[in-house]
């Protein structure tokens, strides 16, 4: 407890360069677990940790004493992490939609057996004896149709339901 008191202290006398200091010494560790108990991941923790101490050395200024600084401290790197998982969500969903306009069914031409062979290998479809239906598709909105190649089952989203 005298620790967090030294680290007030210091901050009400305006001792940011000291503070600061006691700080990273004293919360490094705990702040670190904060940020990983939000993110799930080493590295991401680690950059989270990393800017919310940059916007710890530039707000400790507004530090107030109303609380202790581990709470204060806490509060920064918490609102840090849930950012940089707010980062990550955005570039994980980016990522998939790239990954499905690039995968999108649409340019095929479904003209006959090689083209529809090359095509579905081409997205990593193995050939088969009997098509399939995956678990994830049995519950296929009406609106959609499924086409059914002699060696797998290809879902599309308009069009009358086609086998080859």
């Amino acid at each position: 407890m005298e620790e967090t008191k030294d680290i007030k202290s210091l901050l009400l006398q305006q001792q940011w360069e000291a503070s600061f200091y006691q700080m990273v010494e004293q919360y490094s560790e705990r702040l670190l677990y904060c940020a990983h108990g939000v993110l799930k991941n080493e590295a991401l923790a680690q950059d989270a940790l990393q800017e919310a101490f940059i916007n710890i050395w530039k707000n400790l200024h507004h530090f107030k004493g109303n609380s202790h600084p581990f709470t204060w401290c806490y509060t920064i790197v918490r609102r840090s992490a849930l950012n940089e998982l707010r980062k990550e969500k955005k570039f994980l969903t980016a990522a998939i939609e790239d990954v499905q306009e690039s995968q999108s069914l649409e340019h095929l031409k479904w003209d006959g057996d090689e083209t529809v062979r090359i095509a579905a290998t081409s997205l990593g479809y193995e050939p088969c004896a009997t098509p399939l239906l995956p678990p994830a598709w049995t519950d296929a909105p009406p609106s959609s149709s499924l086409v059914t190649v002699s060696f797998v089952t290809v879902r599309t989203t308009s069009g009358p339901v086609t086998n080859m």
